[in-house]
């Protein structure tokens, strides 16, 4: 059997760190995906978000030092599905997770909103970053 996730997209929030109750670290992200889709004439993008839990240490690493809000990231890990209870009410969520040696993570690009230390001009767009 084979478990594969493999998405790229951009970070939606900066990724949250955590620790396990056994002590090591882990980090929640949020990545966003987009999709053309054809309607009538006209293509209009949708955007699907992922939860994704990395727990491999190397690549809990490598979030910590290079990814924030926006950065372009190539994920690859594995669909868990978990349930959970909330006012005695069975929930479920689905997330990828890294935290296999074959897992991966891939800085693409930095956060597009970010200043370019060797850029000193104030020309960075106001606007939210594009999905």
């Amino acid at each position: 059997m084979i478990n594969i996730v493999t998405l790229v997209g951009r970070l939606g929030g900066d990724p949250e760190f955590r620790d396990t109750k056994a002590g090591s670290q882990y980090a929640k992200l949020t990545l966003a995906t987009n999709k053309l889709i054809k309607q009538g004439e006209e293509y209009k993008e949708t955007t699907e978000w992922h939860n994704v839990l990395v727990f491999n240490k190397a690549l809990v690493g490598i979030v910590s030092k290079s990814a924030a809000k926006g950065t372009l990231m190539f994920i690859q890990g594995a669909m868990q599905t978990r349930t959970y209870e909330v006012d005695g009410q069975r929930r479920y969520t689905t997330e990828v997770v890294c935290g296999g040696y074959e897992h991966t993570i891939k800085i693409l690009s930095s956060n597009p909103k970010k200043p370019d230390n060797n850029n000193t001009s104030d020309d960075t767009p106001s606007e939210d970053i594009p999905f």
